[in-house]
């Protein structure tokens, strides 16, 4: 069975001196000028359930020794006490049965009393989904963690390898020369050997010229002796035996300079020019080989860099898989409710935070109901913002549900709110201050 303020007692908390309120119905209608202690009544309860954290400074109210609250929960009874200097909170049920850990008991039910669907529904899309996460007792931040590691790496090393690329894009390129340097030692030494070369076809050549002059006079002596012949019949016969040695040497000699001849015709000018521009151009195509291979060498570290993003990119699946299963896992109080990757509320597949204000405010009432049905109390500071159709909304949603909703409204014109007037209810005498 739920739980809900059955009577409240407030003396001398923050504005109020003393009120006594005994509610009907499910909504309590906190009504009355601003600082006459509206605030301080739901203020006052907050004290009293949440604890340390949820208490004000300056709880005492001015001028007097102490403060207290009690506040019968149907089933339990809270009594809380504070003086200057201490504090005291007891817990006991109906029958008297006090609770040694009374506010390890308190902290069970106060999750859904700190709801206030209008304070929830301006919070930042993170803030909700923190609270939601605390109170279903989802913890996403050891997965964050990691999956903020992994994201810082992988931009790092995308960082590093669009730097990377840009100076490759910066970097020469040359189309047509080898992939390697050009050795000038080899380029001299065949240089050299085309020197030789050369050198040795001229001394052909040479010969050749010779051979043909020796030609010339070889057919002047023939024609000398053919000459002499008509002069020197005496010498005829000594002539003509001379004469077939001459012709075969001649012959000898035309036969050589024919050998010398096919020689020179099959001789190829070595390039000595061409070697010699080579070497001239040596340094510059190797200092075009030299950016070449430092272009190639860049790119590959950007392949290296890419490859390690990629890793990053496929242990951020991981993780993120991780973070699914585990929200996955958890049973949220109210249906369709989920957690992005962004760690923002979804409903429907849809941000919470998108969603109207009406449509907000009734979420958060589900969900406070849901989170935790044995207290359904609402504290709603500052619902003079609300326009009628909301304000009728949160009443709808209190009927709906069963739950208690206080609401402070300074502009309030409902005949059955409760009007605080200078720390009391209007109408009513106030309460003398204990001592």
């Amino acid at each position: 069975m739920s739980k809900h303020i059955v009577k409240l007692s407030v003396k001398n908390v923050l504005a109020i001196s003393a009120v006594e309120i005994e509610p009907s119905g499910n909504v309590v209608i906190l009504g009355g000028k601003n600082g006459a202690g509206k605030s301080s009544v739901i203020k006052a309860i907050r004290a009293a359930l949440g604890g340390k954290k949820h208490r004000p400074e300056e709880l005492i109210h001015e001028g007097a020794e102490f403060a207290e609250v009690l506040l019968d929960l149907d089933t339990l009874i809270v009594e809380y006490r504070a003086t200057a200097k201490t504090e005291r909170i007891v817990v006991k049920s109906k029958d008297g049965a006090r609770y040694e850990k009374p506010q390890a008991m308190l902290d069970k039910l106060f999750n859904a009393v700190t709801f206030d669907p209008l304070a929830c529904s301006r919070m930042k899309p993170e803030e909700q989904a923190e609270q939601v996460r605390k109170l279903v007792g989802l913890d996403l931040s050891d997965i964050d963690a990691k999956h903020a590691d992994v994201y810082a790496k992988r931009t790092r090393i995308n960082r590093e390898a669009r730097d990377l690329q840009g100076v490759v894009a910066t970097m020469p390129t040359h189309a047509g020369v080898p992939a390697e340097e050009v050795s000038s030692a080899d380029l001299v030494t065949e240089l050299e050997r085309c020197e030789a070369l050369a050198e040795a076809q001229q001394e052909e050549r040479y010969g050749l010229e010779e051979a043909e002059q020796d030609i010339v006079r070889a057919r002047e002596s023939v024609a000398n002796v053919k000459t002499q012949i008509a002069d020197l019949e005496k010498q005829l016969a000594e002539l003509r035996a001379a004469l077939p040695k001459h012709e075969q040497d001649a012959a000898a000699q035309v036969e050589f300079c024919e050998t010398i001849r096919a020689k020179v015709a099959a001789h190829v000018a070595p390039d000595i020019a061409g070697v010699r521009q080579r070497i001239s151009e040596a340094d510059a195509v190797n200092r075009k080989v030299r950016e070449n291979q430092a272009r190639v060498s860049k790119q590959e570290q950007v392949e290296v860099l890419k490859a390690g993003a990629d890793a990053l990119t496929a242990r951020l699946a991981e993780i993120k898989a991780e973070r699914e299963a585990r929200i996955a896992a958890i049973e949220f109080p109210v249906p369709g409710l989920g957690v992005d990757d962004d760690g923002r509320l979804t409903l429907g597949g849809h941000l919470l935070s998108n969603a109207s204000r009406a449509e907000q405010i009734r979420f958060w009432v589900a969900f406070g109901v849901a989170a935790n049905p044995e207290l359904k109390v609402f504290l709603i500071e500052d619902a003079s913002v609300l326009d009628t159709d909301s304000m009728q909304q949160l009443s709808d949603l209190a009927t709906e549900h069963k739950c208690h909703l206080w609401l402070e409204d300074a502009r309030t014109t409902d005949p059955t709110a409760i009007i605080i007037e200078d720390g009391h209810v209007a109408g009513v005498d106030p309460v003398e201050h204990a001592s």
